[in-house]
This record gives structure tokens, sequence and C-alpha cells, in this order.
């Protein structure tokens, strides 16, 4: 029921915005990175902020394998890392680059 319900939103958020659902994860994490970044004092170097979309991307994840075994018999193991792909790489990358100082400010 409850799995029925998030996969109605997200399609009808990939409806409304028009957007693939890569670009959805890469959007989604790029938000939850700089929505904790911010309450975090650290802010960007925040490891909590990346360990926050790590999680999450996870958790999102586990739910669209759930799907698929229950929906198609299988599991899309490569659409699965894909999707995290997506949702970490620039959160990271940006991390990186303030915790290891890339730009000088």
């Amino acid at each position: 029921m409850f799995l029925a319900k998030v996969q109605e939103f997200a399609s009808s958020l990939k409806h409304f915005t028009g957007l693939s659902s890569d670009a959805l994860f890469i959007y989604a994490g790029l938000i939850i990175y700089f929505i904790v970044a911010a309450i975090h004092k650290r802010q960007l170097k925040s490891n909590l902020a990346i360990i926050a979309t790590v999680v999450l991307a996870f958790v999102i994840e586990i739910f669209n394998a759930r799907a698929d075994i229950f929906g198609r018999g299988y599991w899309r193991i490569w659409e699965s890392i894909h999707s995290i792909v997506n949702m970490i790489f620039w959160p990271y990358v940006i991390w990186a680059m303030a915790r290891f100082r890339v730009w000088k400010g």
C-alpha cells in the first residue's frame, strides 16, 4: 500500500516536471545534500550531509529493488547501481572539493 503511494507520487512528479528519473535522482541528491549542509555547521564540508545523501540513496533504491522483485520477478541490479551513482556523484564532488580545498577563498 505504502509502496504504491510512493510510486504514484514519483510518477506524478516525473509527469509534472517533465524530467527523466535519472535527472530526478540527480536533483534529489543535490537538494538533500544542500539542505543538510545548510543546517549543519560545517556547511559544504559536512560529513553528515554526504552521509545523509548516501543513506537516502540506498533507502530509495531498496524500495525500488523491492518493487522490481515483486513487479517484474527479478532485480535489475545495474539500474539500481546507476540510480545510486546518479544520486551520490555530484554531492560527493562538491563535498570533496570543499573538504580538500580545491578552491581557495
